[in-house]
């Protein structure tokens, strides 16, 4: 039996090798061999690195101006990739511990399911034949349902022993619409249960026979639009489920659908990360439930994307998520790529919350950015020295043996070229690696020095930072803050930041804010900066109103949006050319 275990595993591989298969021009450069590529017409980084099985940050790093989109013709340095490779399209599930069952005579999936306590689209997980119908003598796979599974309302509302109040808006509707489908040739309970996104169990109890038999041209009960609480254990087999709060018919398109793609971890045992993504829910809720209390009809499907390319290729198959309005998410980097292809293909404005690194905004309209890039914020600084500080002695502080990736080093060189524009003077101090700058040269008595060091990397400048501070001998000394930076230990130096979050907030809507957070999950908001359930309060909040106001064409089609206002962060989106995304371009200065 653990050899035929083996075998189905093994068979689930699919391998490239892609220096056997490719066919380009090669280019040697410092000993090693590099495919020369011209891009074709409406190509991205994302198909380009699939193509060549590299990722897209080894293609960045050769190609700077690629992060800025590309160009049909344009000519690109790939690195020759000679390692095998497994299809993304080939998903392999290996339980920790199995169950080894020998379908029985007249035995159903329904039955097998009850038996074991195990739901249904588990099973079909682990046995992927299954799909095509089932056999007896079948030998199938079934998980150990001993295993404890997170809830996602036990991460947001506590833990399951708790009182805990639902919001209004997430309470579950027995009222059950239903719509009939009419069996068609090699279709099975399966394929009809994930074509409508239902649950086998909830066809059987509408179609008692259908779990015995299904024929040809039977006629179906299919529950419409089915409501699914909040407060139901998000569905990790097929990593969606859908809460709507206004049982609406499948084709009303009076409904605004919104896809949360998040990472909240349910298959995990621990992961410290997932709490901000489930902060940003429970904030994306509350302005869910405020929306419908104003007669929106929203239809919300959340997916747990985990952290894998592979768990975003498995959601992109799910027919629920093409008919999204919106899409909020992912989260991480790895994951862009394959959504931002999904959102062009199937023309649905997709808004990534938190990452700042998108390397197809230039090129795909349907994305929306609301953490400006690089590109951004180097405008937004040049302007604030053409005018806060006009008089200021800027100095750039220089490792020349700083990586072209890294992303000080492009800010600085981006905001050298600003300021060339503007003919703005500035100082430039060369170091190597540990040696000290000689600083001493360079700043000034009389007026404000501003320093940027051209790395992002907060461990290879915290010691000149320290002694800077220690010697400034009163003189005015700032440097610049890039994203993620610790504050310094010395207080005798100011740091100067750019974020799209306000540094003061209204504290009456705060306050109210914070009252209505309690009420409604029983806990405390959370106190770090950023505040993730404000982020998704505000920007849920934000979208909504705008959709249904508006209607998605609106937002597909304008070249600004117009501005919010939200209690953590105010809103200015608008697209840099017709081809690009929507940028949030609202920065906040903050000085410390």
């Amino acid at each position: 039996m653990q050899k035929l275990f083996l075998i189905f595993i093994l068979s689930g591989f699919i391998v490239h090798s892609f220096s056997q298969e490719l066919n380009y021009p090669v280019k040697i450069i410092d000993g090693k061999e590099y495919y020369v590529y011209k891009v074709e017409l409406q190509e991205g980084l994302y198909s380009i690195s699939k193509k060549f099985g590299v990722k897209q940050a080894d293609i960045i790093s050769l190609n700077p101006e690629a992060e800025n989109g590309l160009k049909n013709g344009q000519k690109l340095i790939i690195p020759k990739q000679t390692t095998t490779v497994k299809a993304h399209k080939s998903v392999v599930y290996t339980p920790q511990n199995v169950i080894y069952h020998v379908v029985e005579k007249k035995q159903t999936l329904f039955s097998i399911s009850r038996k074991y306590n195990v739901p249904i689209d588990s099973i079909v997980k682990y046995n992927p034949r299954l799909e095509n119908g089932l056999q007896t003598g079948d030998t199938l796979l079934i998980p150990d349902a001993t295993e404890p599974k997170k809830n996602i309302i036990e991460l947001i509302f506590g833990k399951k022993d708790e009182k805990v109040e639902v919001p209004e808006n997430t309470k579950s509707s027995q009222e059950q619409n239903y719509i009939i489908h009419k069996v068609e040739a090699k279709e099975t309970l399966y394929s009809i249960s994930k074509f409508y996104n239902v649950e086998i169990a909830d066809i059987i109890a509408l179609n008692p026979d259908a779990e015995i038999s299904l024929k040809t041209g039977m006629d179906l009960k299919i529950p419409s639009a089915k409501t699914v609480a909040a407060t139901n254990t998000i569905n990790k087999e097929s990593k969606a489920e859908t809460a709507e709060n206004t049982i609406k018919h499948i084709n009303n398109r009076e409904t605004l659908r919104i896809a949360y793609l998040l990472p909240f971890m349910l298959d995990q045992n621990s992961d410290v990360s997932n709490d901000r993504f489930v902060d940003f829910y429970a904030g994306s809720l509350l302005a869910i439930k405020e929306a419908k209390s104003q007669g929106i009809s929203l239809e919300i499907s959340t997916f747990d994307t985990e952290k894998s390319e592979n768990s975003m290729y498995e959601i992109l198959d799910n027919p629920l998520l093409k008919k999204a309005d919106l899409i909020i998410g992912p989260a991480y980097t790895n994951q862009l790529s394959s959504i931002s292809e999904f959102a062009l293909n199937n023309h649905i404005l997709t808004l990534i919350p938190f990452s700042s690194k998108i390397y197809d905004i230039y090129t795909n309209q349907y994305l929306i950015q609301f953490n400006p890039g690089i590109n951004e914020s180097v405008k937004c600084i040049a302007e604030f020295l053409k005018s806060k500080y006009r008089n200021s002695n800027i100095i750039f502080a220089e490792n020349v043996d700083a990586y072209n990736a890294d992303d000080g080093k492009t800010f600085c060189d981006l905001l050298r070229s600003e300021l060339n524009n503007q003919k703005r003077k500035y100082k430039t101090i060369g170091f190597i690696n540990d040696e000290q700058p000689d600083f001493l040269n360079v700043l000034d008595k009389t007026e404000k020095n501003i320093i940027f060091f051209n790395t992002d990397k907060f461990s290879h400048v915290n010691k000149f930072l320290l002694w800077l501070g220690s010697s400034s001998n009163g003189m005015e000394i700032s440097y610049y803050k890039h994203t993620g930076w610790s504050d310094t230990e010395n207080q005798m130096l100011k740091s100067i930041s750019l974020s799209p979050l306000k540094d003061r907030y209204d504290n009456s809507n705060l306050n109210n804010y914070k009252q209505k957070f309690q009420q409604n999950f029983h806990r405390s908001d959370t106190e770090t900066n950023p505040s993730y359930d404000l982020l998704g309060y505000d920007l849920t909040g934000y979208f909504i109103k705008l959709l249904s106001e508006k209607g998605a064409n609106y937002l597909i089609e304008s070249e600004k949006l117009p501005s919010g206002t939200g209690i953590q962060s105010n809103f200015i989106f608008q697209r840099n050319s017709h081809s690009s995304g929507l940028i949030n371009k609202q920065l906040y200065l903050t000085e410390k």
